[in-house]
């Protein structure tokens, strides 16, 4: 059974989504729900095969799945959402029997994901990712859509730190935008 299916029959991970879903169901920005996981994997997995890099796909998909689970600490207390996402994580790796050294991986790239950046000093450096940290901070921040947001004037993000669409901006095609 691959491992996404493992994790969705985790009852506390069913639980933080469905918490994540209900906390977020009126908000205007960005949320961050399964499909933003899933469009972080994708990213993350395509960097990882543009740039040869040898981390396993699963790596990447628990990064991406996990990583912003803190998200309901942070709505309701305040936390640091980076943090609270680790926290969580680890045990449900370890009830996934994760790998120690995997499990380090994974949550020492959760822990340092949300540093947002200048999106094209990102895209122009992304052939330089080398760390599984740099892999979900890239595919985090390139999963939003904000060239077509509502909320686009509203957001707290920089404008520099906006993804525009990519052919447009960067005359490259990418996978992930439509």
């Amino acid at each position: 059974m691959d491992v996404q299916k493992r994790l969705e029959r985790l009852e506390t991970y069913q639980d933080r989504l469905r918490r994540l879903q209900q906390i977020e169901k009126n908000r205007a920005f960005c949320r961050h729900d399964l499909a933003h996981m899933e469009k972080c994997a994708e990213i993350g997995q395509w960097m990882k095969r543009e740039n040869g890099l040898a981390y396993s796909d699963g790596t990447i998909l628990l990064c991406a799945l996990l990583h912003d689970l803190g998200r309901v600490e942070e709505y309701e207390s305040g936390a640091d959402h980076r943090m609270a996402s680790a926290e969580l994580a680890d045990g449900l790796l370890r009830e996934l029997e994760v790998s120690e050294e995997e499990r380090r991986k994974i949550l020492r790239a959760i822990r340092s994901h949300g540093r947002r950046k200048d999106a094209a000093r990102m895209w122009y450096a992304r052939k330089r990712i080398r760390t599984l940290e740099g892999l979900l901070r890239f595919s985090d921040q390139f999963s939003r859509p904000c060239y077509r947001c509502r909320a686009r004037r509203e957001c707290k993000w920089r404008e520099d730190e906006k993804i525009p669409r990519i052919k447009e901006r960067f005359r490259e095609d990418v996978p992930w935008q439509s």
